[in-house]
C-alpha cells in the first residue's frame, strides 16, 4: 500500500512543478536541510498521521499537491546521518528523536524527499485555497496556460468572472496532473 503525502505550496509553484514533473529544492548540498522536498504525512500504511491537505496549511500557502509513495521509507532522527534519494524518511520533533513518529502522532514533525529523488513519487491530485487562487486570477499573477486571454481583461471584469477563472484553475492543474489512478512522475531535482 503507497504512502499518501502533501506537499503545501502556492497556486503557482504547485502547477510548475505539476507541469514539469520536477520539484526543485532550495539545496542540493545533502548537509542542508533544504536539499529536500518537505511533505507531510496524510496516511501510512493506510493509517491516518496528520492533517489532510484541507487544513490551515494551505490557507497559509495556497495551494498542496497529494503524491503517493511506494519505495522504502526509513525514521531520521538525526541530521549526521545524511538522507539518501529514493528513501521517504519520516522525521520526528527533536525532543523524540528516538521515538517512531509515525506510531506516535505527537512525535511526528514531517517527511522528506533527498535532492535526487527519480523513482517510486507520483503526483495524484491536489488541493487549492480559493480565496488564494481568486486574489491571483483578480492579479493576473498566474501562468498563460491558467490565465489565457482573460490576462488582457481589465482587472474589473476578471473580479466579476472569478467564479470562471477559479473553474478555468482546477481544470489548468487537472490537466498536467492527468486523471485516473496512475498520477504524475515527481522527480526531486539535485546531485
Amino acid at each position: 500500500m503507497a504512502t499518501c503525502l502533501f506537499h503545501v505550496t502556492g497556486p503557482v509553484q504547485a502547477y510548475q512543478i505539476a507541469r514539469t514533473g520536477r520539484y526543485v529544492p532550495f539545496s542540493v548540498d545533502p548537509l542542508n536541510t533544504d536539499a529536500c522536498l518537505n511533505l507531510y504525512a496524510m496516511a501510512v500504511r493506510g493509517k491516518p498521521v496528520a492533517l489532510s491537505p484541507d487544513g490551515q496549511q494551505v490557507e497559509a500557502a495556497g495551494a498542496a499537491l497529494v503524491v503517493e509513495w511506494d519505495g522504502p521509507e526509513e525514521v531520521l532522527s538525526t541530521w549526521q546521518t545524511l538522507p539518501k534519494p529514493n528513501v521517504l524518511y519520516h522525521q520526528p520533533w527533536d525532543q523524540y528523536k528516538h521515538t517512531a513518529p509515525l506510531e506516535k502522532p505527537e512525535a511526528y514533525y514531517r517527511s522528506l524527499l533527498a535532492a535526487g529523488t527519480d523513482r517510486h513519487l507520483k503526483i495524484v491530485g491536489f488541493k487549492l485555497d480559493e480565496e488564494t487562487v481568486e486574489e491571483a486570477w483578480i492579479a493576473g499573477d498566474l501562468p498563460d496556460e491558467m490565465m489565457g486571454l482573460w490576462r488582457f481583461g481589465p482587472k474589473a471584469l476578471r473580479r466579476l468572472k472569478s467564479d470562471r477563472g477559479i473553474k478555468r484553475i482546477y481544470a489548468a492543474m487537472q490537466r498536467v496532473i492527468g486523471s485516473g489512478d496512475s498520477g504524475s512522475v515527481l522527480v526531486v531535482e539535485g546531485r
